[in-house]
């Protein structure tokens, strides 16, 4: 035996101390009765002296408390034994009909169609919830590749291995593929049935309205999704070299939204485009929670499981009879009854929802009796409700107003209610505004608060959507055209308004959350995070345009796409900084040069986030190359001395190890060294004066008599070091298209590049690194002494001895061989079929796309 809910037993002891209680009170009274009435007077009544009311006061309290104990067991729902049941799930069934023509591996959809649509119909099974699926693919003729099921993960394993040769070679027919979905459909509800075509529209064989129509009288209706560009796009060859030719033309699709509209329509489904960007917003699962969650749902048998038996009827049914007693044992006044009645419809209806725990029900209307009397606006009509917002209102309490409007926010048929909330949800955003003039009733100056901003921007939403709701309403109090006509006409305008306040708003809230992040960083800092981050989006977009599975490509390019988009972000506190910087310049060249690089940069930005969307590779990675390189422009008069020579050193050091590949691609790495080393040169002797000053003045206030860290020995170094660098770098330049004299080149500056940086003060984080090694070093040798002093047997004694790993269990070998042949017999037999259908003699003058 077991409890499902254990912690409603709980109510046990309570019911039982409750009953102790009435008891105690019972005798209680009647002691002092007994005070007040004569004795004789009491036993005339009832000869031991007690009345006949109290007796029976105490038969209800037995009755009340068995009943209430009972009602607390079966509430914990007790189990025991157990029995086969067949459980059956709920939905509706969907049959996808996947268009796997040749047209279908254009690219005008990344990577191509087909590869999109089976990104899609995977998103779709994530959002099935109960619902069967089925998948059907045609081409020259429809093939079932996975029957109305709702095993998921078969249904995934079957569009895995779709293709263009999962169906038979021909010309697109639209109608085999739908005739074939409605057969599968047969058995099924024809109240809970859709099918989902996803298709470029181009039936070649030209019957798709009839059968669309066979649909819509079977009440079914199919929801056409149509995928590709209506400019069409280049049908590749299968024999590769380019685009596939018929009658010495080349092979063009173009997405036919006539054909997949008119099957729609006929149907009496609807037509949904799916966008080209490779990761657009609309995909199958936001049209199934928009269109196909709305069909009937009906219930499935699908298997028999052995589960606990039930048994909170044993206890359920006496308790309601014990409870019924109680209440029939009424001393004659009608409110104690109606309260007892009311406490067991209650308590019922709490079991009943539960998730059927209690067989009687009571309907919805008294389990919400509490929440209704809790709220004494609750019992008021909407028109009483409507009109006290009104007063609340016109007396500005609008918070209070939209708090009594909002159950009624929602309702169509009663628009003017919810154009009061709107309204009052937009004067409460006004409350929150610090722009004078933007919206009404200014309250307070200065910026506004992240919290503010944030709560302004959830008021002026819930403002916008109740006008719209309001504007799409039709008025139910009767009124004239000309009323309902100017209503709309004025909510139409509130909503504009309410509308044009989120986007700046909403732009203000991210600007903010942008600055806060990256705003305290260093700008030479963040410039360098985002070069090495850009420099990585590079080589990744590469590596990803070769991965073989199409949804594994688009999630890489989805991930690229986001840190594009933060370094967009990162952007934005930079363009700041340079934009400060200009208003600085005197020079109107100069400020004009910085201005266009801001400008370029951000268009780059955008233009590599936009490439990577669609999942274009080759563009993806020739924009981030080209952003780098305007980081680094940024960078250059951000950055100190020291910072020049280690990405020169960098530089250097990539020309001897990867001498084929960039650092920067665009740019040849020994010319961006020799770049940055003239940058270094100009900059270094002013630098190293007000470094050396300041050295000087912060060792006076502290006190300090050790030698300084940088001396003017180390500037008269460094600049004997930098005429035999600045020569070597100059020649290394100049050697175009000859790898080994850069290498070699490169090699002779990298010991002087190091040096340099070895005379050049370290950075305050790394000098503390560098004396934390220092100190770990010498922790290390101290107890390396204390280890070797230690008798070589004590040490022995010391070193743990090693368990032997337990080998892991191994299938039987025969049982893998037979595994492996049963694949590979599957594999052989799938591989054969699409080769029949690849080879399989097509009419003349058929066209097979």
């Amino acid at each position: 035996m077991r409890f499902l809910h254990p912690w409603m037993l709980l109510l046990v002891p309570l019911a039982i101390f409750a009953a102790i209680a009435a008891f105690w009170l019972q005798t209680r009274r009647e002691r002092r009765l007994s005070l007040l009435a004569n004795a004789s007077v009491l036993a005339a009544i009832s000869g031991d002296g007690r009345t006949v009311f109290g007796q029976v006061t105490r038969l209800r309290i037995v009755l009340l408390a068995a009943g209430f104990v009972l009602a607390a067991i079966a509430a914990a729902r007790p189990q025991w034994g157990r029995s086969d049941f067949q459980v059956s799930s709920r939905g509706a069934s969907l049959l996808v009909a996947l268009d796997v023509s040749r047209s279908m591996l254009a690219t005008d959809v990344r990577p191509n169609r087909l590869e999109r649509a089976k990104v899609d119909i995977l998103d779709l099974i994530a959002d099935l919830k109960g619902d069967r699926a089925g998948l059907l693919v045609f081409r020259g003729k429809g093939v079932m590749l996975c029957p109305i099921t709702a095993d998921y993960a078969f249904l995934r394993q079957a569009i895995d291995s779709v293709s263009v040769d999962s169906a038979p070679r021909g010309e697109t027919d639209i109608a085999d593929a739908l005739d074939k979905a409605l057969e599968a459909l047969a058995s099924s509800s024809e109240d809970n049935c859709a099918i989902v075509l996803i298709s470029d529209g181009e039936d070649l064989a030209g019957r798709a309205k009839a059968a669309a129509q066979k649909a819509a009288s079977r009440n079914i209706p199919i929801f056409t999704v149509g995928i590709g560009d209506p400019a069409g796009a280049d049908v590749p060859d299968p024999e590769g070299g380019g685009a596939m030719k018929f009658g010495g033309q080349k092979v063009r699709s173009r997405l036919t939204e006539s054909t997949l509209k008119e099957i729609a329509t006929v149907s009496g489904g609807a037509y949904i485009p799916l966008a080209t960007a490779g990761t657009a917003g609309t995909t199958l699962g936001a049209i199934y929670r928009q269109h196909l969650s709305r069909l009937a749902k009906r219930e499935f048998d699908e298997m028999l499981e052995n589960r606990f038996v039930e048994r909170y009827r044993l206890f359920l049914v006496p308790a309601i009879l014990l409870l019924l007693a109680a209440a029939a044992l009424s001393t004659g006044r009608l409110a104690p009854s109606r309260r007892v009645l009311a406490a067991i419809v209650l308590f019922v209806a709490g079991l009943s929802s539960d998730g059927g725990a209690a067989p009687l029900q009571s309907g919805s209307g008294a389990a919400e009796a509490p929440a209704s009397a809790a709220a004494p606006a609750a019992a008021l009509s909407p028109r009483a409700i409507y009109n006290q917002a009104v007063e609340l209102y016109a007396a500005g309490d609008y918070t209070n107003a939209a708090a009594l409007l909002l159950p009624l926010s929602l309702r169509r048929d009663f628009p003017e209610a919810v154009e009061l909330y709107a309204a009052a949800e937009f004067q409460l955003a006004a409350s929150l505004s610090s722009d004078g003039g933007a919206m009404p009733l200014q309250s307070g100056s200065g910026a506004a608060e992240a919290p503010a901003l944030a709560e302004r921007l959830t008021r002026l939403s819930a403002s916008a959507s109740a006008f719209q709701l309001a504007s799409a309403s039709l008025s139910s109090d009767g009124r004239a055209a000309p009323s309902q006509s100017e209503a709309s006409s004025r909510r139409s305008r509130n909503l504009a308004r309410a509308v044009a306040a989120i986007a700046p708003l909403r732009d203000q809230i991210r600007a903010e959350e942008i600055e806060a992040k990256y705003g305290k960083m260093p700008p030479p800092q963040l410039l360098d995070r985002m070069m090495e981050t850009q420099r990585s989006i590079s080589a990744k977009a590469r590596d990803a345009a070769s991965i073989p599975d199409a949804a594994e490509k688009i999630a890489a390019f989805e991930e690229l796409a986001a840190s594009q988009a933060e370094i967009a972000d990162m952007d934005t506190v930079i363009a700041k900084v340079l934009e400060e910087a200009a208003k600085g310049i005197t020079n109107d060249e100069s400020r004009a040069a910085l201005e266009t690089l801001v400008s370029e940069t951000g268009k780059t930005v955008a233009s590599a986030i936009e490439a990577l969307e669609n999942i274009d590779a080759d563009s993806a990675a020739a924009t981030s190359d080209k952003a780098a390189i305007l980081f680094l422009e940024s960078w250059k008069p951000m950055a100190e001395p020291p910072a020049f020579v280690q990405e020169s050193i960098l530089c250097e050091t990539n020309t001897v190890d990867h001498p084929a590949e960039p650092r920067w691609r665009l740019v040849p790495d020994a010319a961006v060294s020799l770049d940055l080393m003239n940058i270094f040169a100009q900059t270094f002797p002013a630098w190293a004066e007000e470094y050396i000053k300041n050295q000087a003045q912060a060792a006076a206030q502290s006190g300090e008599t050790n030698a300084p860290a940088f001396t003017e020995e180390n500037v008269a170094k460094i600049n004997e070091l930098m005429e035999p660098l600045m020569f070597i770098l100059e020649d290394s330049a100049k050697f175009d298209g000859d790898a080994k004299q850069k290498t070699e080149a490169a090699r002779e500056a990298l010991p002087i590049l190091e040096q340099i940086r070895d005379l050049l003060p370290k950075p305050p984080q790394q000098q503390n690194q560098q004396n934390q090694d220092q100190q770990q070093q010498q922790n290390q040798d101290q107890d390396q002494g204390q280890d070797q002093s230690q008798p070589q047997d004590q040490q022995e004694q010391e070193q743990p001895k090693k368990q032997p790993q337990p080998q892991q269990e191994e299938t039987p070998q025969d049982v893998q061989e037979a595994l492996r042949r049963a694949i590979q017999r599957e594999r052989e037999h799938e591989a054969e079929k699409q080769k029949l259908r690849r080879e399989a003699p097509l009419p003349p003058n058929a066209r097979d796309w």
